[in-house]
């Protein structure tokens, strides 16, 4: 539920100048591969605005999971990040933030300065990103990520999705661990406003307290304003 692409932005921005989007996600499935990890089967929304300009452009979004005791908010996390263009350099320079919190405790601030190239491949137009992730009370850590985006059917249907790796220290002992977090999505489009469709969460050490490899499908409804 994360990352309005960086390549669909492009696609949207050429028409319309900027691109936003709601959407509702339900994870229909209750546990994790992992019995030490923490259930699933609540609704996560997700807030995403890009806009660009002459220098470059502006992207964040914002994911809420509501699974409180009282069925409320229990997690609220952001990104906010920049592509700036430098000269006629086809390579952008990328700034980062990311940040958020739970029910139990807040995240640590990370901030991430690297760079990203937006391409195509045929009709798919990707994005790579590469970057120093700095975050708080940690050494030097790293990150990249590859987004993705393409329309079928004439434009009925439209699959886009991202991947990132990163490193970080791991908890309660010494030493790096990698994360691996995948979320392909897969949307039929009713107009050009209402689409309908799937996610599929798919990660390695990120889900709390699980080293497995974790699949979380997710049905959802996405509105574009």
């Amino acid at each position: 539920m994360k990352k309005i692409l960086f390549a669909i932005a492009l696609m949207v921005a050429a028409q319309f100048g900027f691109a936003q989007n709601l959407q509702l996600h339900y994870d229909f499935l209750k546990d994790a591969r992992d019995p030490h990890a923490a259930g699933r089967g609540y609704v996560t929304s997700t807030v995403e605005m890009f806009r660009p300009d002459k220098m470059g452009s502006t992207f964040f979004f914002i994911d809420m999971d509501y699974n409180s005791p009282r069925g409320g908010v229990s997690l609220a996390y952001w990104e906010i990040s920049r592509d700036q263009k430098i000269g006629d350099c086809p390579i952008l320079a990328h700034v980062e933030y990311n940040g958020g919190f739970n029910q139990f405790t807040s995240f640590d601030n990370a901030w991430l300065f690297g760079a990203s190239y937006p391409f195509k491949i045929k009709d798919v137009s990707m994005t790579v990103m590469g970057a120093y992730k700095a975050i708080s009370k940690q050494k030097v850590n790293a990150q990249f990520t590859t987004t993705w985006f393409t329309m079928l059917a004439k434009g009925k249907v439209t699959i886009d999705g991202f991947l990132d790796l990163w490193s970080e220290d791991k908890t309660g002992s010494s030493g790096k661990k990698f994360i691996l977090l995948t979320e392909p999505q897969f949307w039929y489009n009713f107009s050009p406003k209402f689409s309908a469709g799937s996610e599929i969460e798919v990660s390695n050490n990120f889900v709390f307290n699980s080293d497995k490899v974790e699949i979380f499908p997710t049905v959802a409804v996405k509105w574009t304003f």
